[in-house]
């Protein structure tokens, strides 16, 4: 498909933001950072390469990944592993055979789902003083939630978690195993959107959203990119009612 057919910009767009999460996630802690600046020392030449990769990914167009597709993406250069059973009786003839039907069949283009409007970055509202604070903060909502607050401009990333009572201590003989099943379909649906409308909204995001069922608790939790704050925090809602 890639070799094929060109990618659109909302794609490029999407994995590009991923992309770039992923480096802030590795940043995260002094093993991810000590992590990359060893690969790309053993790997890329060493390790100043890493403060270019950011504007070398900016930079890629469609027709530069449908390019390198081409290039790399050949049957003549496949190379075919597998662990079988002994009774199989896969030989390497059916392989090849296979790998020629498949180069002689004709490709047509995948369908797409309806794209999503892009994710648009958006300034994170400042407090009145300029000085940033690190002190955990606790606040009782109107609706008597707890809400606890701790500021880190280390990296641009946010995390957000719910977290209600709940879990393996809250079930009955005839509610085992509910918890964990309202964990795996809470982001399966929410108002309007359905599960492939969830996935393709946290990929536009570049974020992870996920409930997690545990022994005594519930718990909803989202980790994003700081410049998505309003769109990722309005997803973690809809989510969450």
């Amino acid at each position: 498909q890639l070799a094929h057919f060109e990618i659109t910009d909302d794609e490029l767009a999407t994995v590009k933001g991923l992309f770039d999460a992923e480096q802030h996630y590795q940043r995260e802690n002094m093993q991810g950072i000590a992590r990359r600046l060893g690969s790309f020392e053993t790997t890329a030449g060493g390790f100043e390469v890493d403060a270019q990769v950011k504007a070398k990914i900016a930079a890629l167009t469609t027709a530069d990944i449908q390019r390198v597709a081409k290039e790399t993406l050949r049957f003549d250069r496949i190379v075919v592993s597998g662990l079988l059973p002994n009774d199989c009786g896969l030989t390497e003839a059916q392989v090849h055979q296979l790998l020629d039907a498949a180069l002689q069949e004709p490709v047509a283009p995948l369908a797409r789902p309806p794209g999503l409007q892009r994710a648009v970055a958006t300034p994170v509202t400042q407090g009145t003083t300029a000085r940033p604070t690190r002190e955990l903060r606790q606040l009782t909502l109107p609706s008597g939630a707890t809400l606890l607050l701790k500021e880190e401009r280390t990296v641009p990333l946010f995390s957000m978690r719910a977290t209600f009572r709940g879990g393996l201590l809250s079930e009955t003989a005839k509610t085992n195993g509910i918890s964990s099943m309202v964990s795996r379909v809470m982001t399966r649906g929410a108002g309007t959107m359905g599960a492939e409308d969830i996935s393709q909204r946290i990929d536009a995001l570049a974020g992870s959203l996920s409930a997690v069922a545990g022994r005594s608790s519930f718990t909803l939790r989202g980790d994003f990119l700081s410049k998505h704050f309003d769109t990722a925090f309005g997803l973690f809602t809809e989510v969450l009612q």
